[in-house]
């Protein structure tokens, strides 16, 4: 939509001249309340403007965690699968006045279609016919208008004069009670007839039946509860495990290497992804509650090549990019060079030290304890350094290897420090 925010859309000469359907492949991208307001101009507007007919709205389910960024773009809100929480957000009812009026075949009439009282700022509408040449509904939205108006419809060209439903949803509230409601029906009087739009809303008018809005309310959220652990065994190969996002890389599950039996977690990416902008971080995966604040997360790790692998704690803040994740990592490599790093657009290293070779195809056990501003990092079951630094005070945990590494994970445990 643009940094209008949907009040313009535009494409070019070139593609309205080659006489095929245009399309927005990402329409939406909008919060799931706030979002309502772009996306219900950019409909109407999309098509009066630049004549497009077909919107992909993309995500439809907001389901990453709120550290990262357009955590709540989609239509419905779900951030929290353990609880398997939703909130349907503003945005759906904002789409459904389209699509639960209109179905693909129907098509617009630009002689009913363009800006009240000739004024983008009153707002816009757009009307479309069913294949049945009869049928019709009108979407209108008022988002920018001061001031009620009365909007007047003649119908005509063999469109029916059966009753009108209007339906409305005040885009202004989050009141669910507010949005798309069955509100009046009207009669046709000799083929007419008026509407009182008011400002900030949201309208469909249509001679069809049969829609509705669901009642269904989503559990409560809670936080993901300690301690938590994963073995990682049961999964059949090739899957994500439960809850772990992967940021960079690809962290799926395989049999264990290194003379271990059941089933681990391996970085399946060999080389270096091609990156949309500069920033690009090692293979990573994150998993867990924001809302963490002091445990130890343990991880056993094992190297197929040489480099190394890190174990992060407190993760926050993530910008475009992994390389911008705020958190706190233990990097060990397999000459057995340590590191506890502060992480952000670029890493500060906290302490550092040497431990006898990791090797590679051996497996060994990193951790991390937080416990108010105090870290502790060990390394096979020894402490290797404690330092201070409050610069993060909770977050998630994750996991991470080099660039092009590929490397095994198994036995995660999180455990209430």
């Amino acid at each position: 939509q643009g940094t209008d925010k949907g009040k313009t859309c535009s494409n070019s000469d070139v593609a309205r001249a080659l006489g095929k359907p245009l399309w927005a492949s990402e329409t939406g991208s909008q919060d799931f309340n706030t979002g309502a307001f772009a996306s219900a101009r950019s409909f109407n507007r999309g098509y009066l403007d630049a004549r497009m007919t077909g919107f992909l709205n993309w995500p439809l389910v907001a389901a990453i965690t709120p550290n990262l960024k357009w955590s709540t773009t989609g239509l419905i809100l779900a951030d929290q699968p353990w609880a398997g929480a939703y909130r349907v957000g503003t945005l759906t009812w904002a789409v459904a006045h389209t699509t639960q009026f209109t179905a693909p075949g129907w098509t617009y009439l630009d002689p009913a279609s363009g800006y009240l009282g000739g004024d983008r700022a009153n707002g816009s509408y757009v009307t479309l016919k069913a294949p049945n040449g009869r049928d019709y509904s009108s979407i209108l939205e008022t988002i920018d208008a001061t001031a009620a108006q009365t909007l007047s419809v003649t119908v005509q060209g063999g469109l029916s004069t059966r009753t009108v439903h209007v339906w409305a949803t005040n885009l202004a509230s989050t009141n669910p009670a507010d949005q798309f409601v069955h509100t009046t029906d009207v009669k046709p009087v000799g083929g007419r007839y008026t509407v009182t739009l008011q400002p900030g809303f949201l309208y469909s008018l249509t001679t069809k039946t049969g829609q509705g809005k669901g009642s269904a309310q989503g559990p409560a959220g809670r936080p993901l509860a300690l301690p938590y652990t994963d073995s990682f065994d049961g999964y059949p190969a090739g899957r994500e495990a439960t809850y772990l996002a992967d940021m960079d890389g690809a962290f799926e599950t395989v049999a264990c290497g290194g003379h271990r039996t059941g089933t681990c977690i391996r970085q399946m990416a060999a080389q270096e992804p091609v990156e949309w902008r500069a920033g690009a971080r090692d293979p990573s995966a994150l998993l867990g509650d924001t809302g963490w604040t002091d445990y130890t997360v343990r991880i056993d790790a094992m190297l197929d090549r040489p480099g190394y692998v890190e174990l992060f704690g407190r993760a926050g803040a993530q910008g475009s990019t992994p390389a911008q994740l705020d958190a706190f990592l233990l990097r060990v490599t397999d000459r057995g060079e340590w590191s506890i790093l502060k992480a952000k657009a670029l890493t500060v290293p906290l302490a550092a030290g040497t431990v006898a070779p990791l090797g590679t195809n051996r497996w060994h056990t990193l951790a991390l304890t937080f416990k108010g501003a105090v870290i502790t990092a060990s390394i096979d079951g020894v402490q290797v350094a404690t330092v201070t630094n409050k610069s993060y005070p909770a977050g998630q945990i994750g996991i991470a290897t080099s660039q092009t590494i590929n490397a095994q994970f198994d036995n995660l445990a999180i455990t209430p420090a």
